[in-house]
């Protein structure tokens, strides 16, 4: 830890954290009862403001102008975005599921002090432990960046979490230890959430998002087979069908990689799919033109034969980067079935995925953290580009269902949901409209766009006008 002038720091582009005044000002108020009690981290190189932007504005409104931190070096760009995350999170500070943590020794009130590891005692793992073994990756790879705070009793009251990190890292840690009453102030404050995640500032290249795509029916684990099989098609699709005659007419929307589309040509069904981003065998580049003859084939089919008896959405509204990329999907996949028709859609479940980052287990993967906007999106850094996961609740899923049917079953598993409905419900036809518009005219690299809005919304007001 060292002390750094707050004028020769540079706030990071990529903070994702909106601030509104009110929480401005409980934040100033924080630091007017306690003081710096919470060292910010920079970049030595480029004295990037990793973590701390809002407190270092809270800082200079109130007339600092230095603030101790934990200066950092070497970092590569995807875990300077990690830092900054890890430390927008409240939870990492307070947390009802943080280990139980006691400091041995002689503690010093009033003061950063330095504590060895043998004087860390965990005395309660508690159900932190994705946090943990992120952080203590980082302590390995960076060394500290992490000071909690104790009462005199040695009791860890804030960042238990990085405290159990460090003991599990064989590091030494600081340590500010504060009277009993500034402690329980220093919980109240920093248990709060001081502002949201937001990630309407960041770049979005909805095109990225083709990178969470699996191989299905493929590449199964050794020893496992077909370990990437669809649950949504192999619990539902594929019973459904089985009994149904070959003419139904089936739209696979989204379909990836199209393993099931193929499976289900194999098996006699006439299937049309589309996936914008589908990409080119044995290659990462999109096949812009074989998705846009994708595109075509399904306004040209709409307007000469009407729309589909069966459409099918397999984890597609859990890789949108948008509400309005969401509305639309759901949209365009209620718009092109036809009334009656049989409609199956799944995606990520929100309290599932918050249960499964709590795990017990110690080896827990670093993408199990997840940092949620107000809209329950995850921004996730990977291959130097922003990628994004939409994790709905079950009330967001009850609306989606009601919004296509009133016969509909909702189903869950450990990590997804399934949704089975039979369209009965009428929705506006400009709203439908302006979700096909928006998916056939999705971006491509190099600023470049499908442009076929025009060719579906022709065709969509023909087939509804025929139907």
């Amino acid at each position: 830890m060292q002390t750094v002038k707050i004028k020769d720091l540079k706030g990071a582009e990529y903070n994702p954290r909106y601030l509104s005044d009110e929480s401005f000002e409980m934040l100033k108020q924080s630091i007017r009862e306690l003081g710096i009690i919470k060292p910010v981290i920079v970049r030595i190189e480029n004295r990037t403001l990793i973590a701390g932007h809002q407190r270092t504005k809270a800082m200079t409104a109130l007339g600092y102008e230095e603030t101790p931190a934990y200066v950092l070096k070497n970092l590569n760009y995807a875990d300077e975005v990690r830092f900054n995350q890890l430390h927008n999170a409240c939870e990492i500070e307070v947390s009802p599921k943080a280990p139980s943590i006691r400091i041995k020794g002689d503690l010093k009130v009033g003061e950063f002090q330095r504590v060895k590891n043998s004087d860390i005692e965990v005395l309660n793992f508690g159900k932190m432990n994705a946090w943990v073994n992120v952080l203590s990756k980082l302590l390995l790879k960076y060394g500290e960046f992490g000071c909690p705070i104790a009462t005199p009793d040695g009791t860890v009251r804030v960042s238990a979490a990085y405290a159990y990190a460090a003991k599990v890292a064989g590091m030494d840690i600081d340590l500010l230890v504060l009277p009993d009453d500034k402690a329980a102030k220093a919980v109240n404050y920093l248990s709060k959430q001081y502002g949201v995640f937001s990630y309407d500032l960041l770049e979005k290249k909805t095109y990225q998002q083709r990178f969470a795509q699996k191989k299905r029916l493929r590449d199964g684990r050794k020893g496992e087979a077909n370990s990437n099989k669809s649950f949504l098609f192999e619990k539902y699709v594929l019973p459904y069908l089985k009994d149904k005659p070959r003419t139904l007419r089936i739209l696979d929307f989204g379909a990836g990689q199209k393993d099931y589309s193929k499976k289900l040509v194999k098996m006699g069904f006439k299937v049309t799919s589309v996936d914008p981003y589908h990409m080119k065998s044995g290659s990462n580049d999109i096949d812009i033109k074989g998705n846009a003859d994708d595109f075509r084939r399904i306004a040209r089919e709409i307007e000469t034969q009407g729309l589909y008896d069966v459409v099918i959405c397999d984890s597609v509204l859990n890789s949108v980067d948008s509400m309005e990329a969401e509305k639309s999907v759901i949209h365009t996949v209620y718009g092109l079935c036809r009334m009656g028709g049989q409609i199956f859609i799944s995606g990520r479940n929100f309290e599932a995925e918050e249960k499964r980052s709590n795990t017990k287990v110690i080896k827990t993967e670093d993408s199990l953290i997840r940092f949620y906007d107000e809209n329950h999106f995850s921004g996730i850094f990977r291959n130097g580009e922003w990628f994004y996961q939409k994790y709905h609740t079950r009330q967001d899923i009850e609306n989606i269902a009601k919004l296509m049917s009133s016969r509909y079953e909702i189903h869950f598993n450990s990590q997804a949901f399934e949704i089975c409905a039979v369209k009965d419900r009428s929705v506006p036809i400009e709203d439908v409209v302006a979700g096909l518009r928006f998916e056939w005219n999705l971006p491509l690299p190099n600023g470049f766009r499908y442009g076929l809005s025009s060719t579906i919304e022709k065709s969509y007001r023909y087939a509804v006008s025929n139907a």
